[in-house]
């Protein structure tokens, strides 16, 4: 069974060695397509070119808030990898900042043993049982947001993150929000992720 690792990346380079050594340890004939963020500092595999193996491959991608850049970047590795005739049976998306909390091998005796095609992993946004606090779901999730063009600079940021929680905190119409000095504005809309939806 071949699996292949596709790793969606952006900081600490480091961590990322780590991550990418663990799988290949593991399972030297792992494939690893990393997804590296094009508005980080581009990804050296110098490191990593002494693995055994299928050589691990970094494309880049261009990743912001507000928009379907982060699907399109993982539509677009999938593409890659069709496009490279890479064959495989397994695709497991991980972050950089993912790690195996237990052994690889037992993840791939699952893969290898399942009937399903697919696992996703899901949660109730304001049941209580959502990996972010209550205000942040709400936040994602009830929001629809625009980037307003207006960058700050680290000292009007500073200045005015007291104004922006005030807003947030006092009103439920509109959200203000900040994303690689940007400004960024959220307008309450309906929305399909209710008790309904759930049941």
């Amino acid at each position: 069974m071949k699996i292949l690792y596709l790793i969606r990346t952006h900081q600490k380079p480091d961590q990322i060695y780590r991550l990418v050594r663990t799988i290949r340890k593991a399972n030297p004939s792992s494939i690893i397509v990393l997804s590296h963020s094009a508005e980080s500092a581009p990804l050296d595999l110098s490191p990593l070119s002494d693995l055994p193996g299928h050589p691990v491959q970094c494309l880049y991608a261009s990743v912001r808030r507000c928009d379907m850049s982060l699907v399109n970047a993982y539509l677009d590795a999938v593409e890659w990898i069709y496009s490279q005739n890479i064959e495989f049976d397994w695709l497991v998306n991980l972050s950089g900042q993912c790690y195996p909390t237990q052994p690889l091998q037992n993840l791939e005796n699952l893969l290898n043993e399942t009937e399903y095609d697919g696992f996703m992993e899901h949660f109730e946004l304001f049941s209580g049982g959502a990996p972010w606090p209550l205000e942040q779901c709400k936040d994602r999730y009830l929001y629809h947001y625009w980037k307003t063009g207006m960058h700050l600079s680290h000292w009007q940021l500073t200045a005015i993150k007291p104004l922006i929680a005030a807003v947030n905190r006092i009103q439920n119409f509109i959200r203000l929000h900040w994303f690689n000095n940007e400004l960024i504005l959220g307008r309450h809309v309906s929305t399909l992720y209710n008790r309904k939806f759930i049941d």
